[in-house]
């Protein structure tokens, strides 16, 4: 079975941090993604927002504080979609939240929002390592000159 969740959008707020009593951390993360579309009757250019909360945890997290992101930011979140349910005043709620953390999730900042015309621009960063293994060929293409048999 697969859970999994892939949005590209803009954060509508710097992350927020949070430390866990077993010395772990959270990022709260939230950004809004945007759909737009020609109306087939008026021909109008039209667009709708969409808001998502994502839990960043533990060594991702850490990336992420060491970032610096802020409002604006363009981002690629990768992760797991869990449905909490809580009651307020009596009242069931649910609430959806993207968790990143562990096997298969992925943060990466696609671009920054320029705060002013003299900063400098800051090149796309990823959070990752910089030593993770790169993916290496099997074969090299001189391997592949002949037909391919199938």
């Amino acid at each position: 079975m697969v859970n999994k969740a892939m949005l590209i959008g803009n954060l509508t707020q710097p992350p927020e941090f949070k430390e866990l009593q077993n010395g772990g951390i959270v990022a709260r993360v939230k950004l809004a993604t945007n759909k737009t579309w020609n109306d087939r009757t008026t021909g109008e250019r039209k667009s709708v927002a969409e808001y998502h909360t994502c839990d960043v945890w533990n060594k991702l997290a850490e990336t992420i504080q060491k970032l610096d992101l802020d409002t604006g930011t363009q981002v690629y979140v990768e992760g797991e979609i869990n449905t909490k349910k809580y009651e307020h005043n009596g009242v069931t709620k649910y609430s959806t939240v993207i968790k990143l953390g562990g096997f298969g999730s992925e943060f990466r900042v696609l671009s920054r929002k320029e705060p002013n015309k003299e900063a400098q621009q800051t090149p796309p960063q990823t959070a990752f390592p910089s030593d993770a293994p790169k993916i290496q060929p099997v074969a090299t293409e001189e391997e592949f000159e002949d037909d391919i048999p199938f």
